[in-house]
């Protein structure tokens, strides 16, 4: 990743995690759309931009491209074990104590 692709938009993050958690699965980005409730075209752009960074694997089948997260990449893994760091620190106190309390 050069340093003109550090930056990511909050819907790119979103896409990388949705794909990074569903590692078995690979999606068109109209798929994408449909279950993260965005544009599709953008949707599309999107995708191919976190191609070009190598976060996601662009494999074109038939007419169709589908996309599924880089898990050969080093920095690509590096970036998403930052984002689950950073999604673990906003998890709330309160529902960790409630599922502590459910046990």
């Amino acid at each position: 990743m050069a340093v003109n692709n550090i930056q990511f938009t909050k819907i790119e993050i979103q896409i990388a995690k949705y794909l990074f958690k569903h590692y078995k699965d690979r999606y068109n980005p109209r798929q994408l759309a449909r279950i993260l409730n965005i544009n599709h075209a953008h949707t599309n752009k999107l995708c191919k931009l976190l191609a070009d960074k190598k976060l996601l694997i662009k494999e074109d089948i038939g007419n169709s491209v589908f996309f599924s997260y880089e898990y050969d990449d080093k920095l690509a893994i590096k970036f998403m074990e930052y984002m689950l760091s950073l999604e673990e620190k906003e998890f709330p106190k309160w529902l960790s104590e409630l599922s502590h309390s459910l046990k």
